[in-house]
């Protein structure tokens, strides 16, 4: 080897070595940041807890989710119990064959009854919600019922939950009353403004509005609103919805329904839908007790 060849190479050694530092200097940063935020978001949930308050944990064993030959999310515990598959509807999904979901393999469906105005404030009833709740019902899909709120007050609360009771008094609702509150980008949103003690105290007044009258009542939300935007402990004595589109749930905390996705294909719906796993048997508990499917 020739003094050039001898510098070419020894130039090509080093660029291998930048490069390998380069990689090395990617990987550390990426999990210096995967690390930063899990610690954000512990010693942030840590300040919603109430100081030496400790709150259960979920026992789900995530290792037993499978995927199905339709792409859905299975679940089964160690007793080989099955999670129950259900979807969540509004006027979006327009015109439902309902005896086709009920073939599909959905057992259980949950219908928006209505929803309050972000601008206006107004109460509307879903367009397609009593002939939603009508022609599940005949097919034999269980039902649940959800109102997406706007509330700023408890007055307002109530007003959301005795509008969900009056609309499906003359059907049985087996899932539960849901009350939805969600952070959506619009010019006009009239929930911007609250904290955590007036969203937790217009939560309290719809929920105990449904338990009232002898319903079984559930909170919605996604990881980050269940965590930060209500007070983990005090809603842990409500049933929750979990909203997480991933491989699997990190809400740490008791949940009984997770909707894994928002883009479910269902025969007998036109658009796409939002999946479910319920891993409580609310079918079988008329008394509004519920019995665990999961682990």
């Amino acid at each position: 080897m020739n003094r050039l060849e001898g510098r070419k190479m020894g130039k090509r050694k080093r660029k291998k070595k930048r490069r390998a530092r380069g990689c090395l200097l990617v990987f550390l940063t990426i999990i210096i940041c995967v690390v930063s935020f899990h610690y954000v978001q512990y010693k942030w949930t840590a300040l919603h807890v109430p100081y030496g308050e400790k709150i259960k944990e979920n026992d789900y064993d995530w290792s037993r989710l499978t995927i199905d030959e339709k792409g859905r999310k299975q679940y089964t515990n160690q007793e080989d119990e099955s999670a129950f598959v259900g979807i969540d509807v509004s006027k979006y999904q327009g015109d439902i064959d309902w005896g086709k979901v009920k073939n599909d393999g959905i057992e259980f469906a949950i219908l928006r009854g209505g929803y309050r105005g972000a601008g206006n404030g107004e109460i509307v009833l879903d367009e397609k919600f009593l002939e939603n709740i009508q022609q599940a019902t005949e097919a034999g899909i269980k039902i649940g019922v959800y109102f997406f709120s706007q509330a700023i007050t408890e007055v307002e609360a109530i007003e959301e939950a005795n509008f969900l009771l009056e609309h499906t008094k003359e059907y049985t609702i087996t899932y539960p009353f849901v009350f939805d509150m969600e952070e959506f980008v619009t010019e006009e949103n009239r929930i911007d403004t609250l904290t955590i003690a007036e969203r937790m105290a217009i939560t309290h007044a719809f929920c105990d509005t449904i338990q009232a009258s002898g319903k079984k009542v559930m909170i919605y939300g996604g990881n980050s609103w269940l965590l930060y935007r209500l007070q983990p402990s005090e809603i842990q004595q409500y049933d929750l919805w979990l909203a997480q589109y991933s491989g699997a749930p990190s809400y740490p905390y008791q949940f009984q329904i997770w909707q894994y996705s928002d883009a479910g294909m269902v025969d007998g719906i036109a658009t796409k839908v939002d999946m479910n796993l319920s891993f409580y048997d609310y079918s079988e508990n008329e008394d509004n007790e519920t019995e665990r499917t999961g682990d």
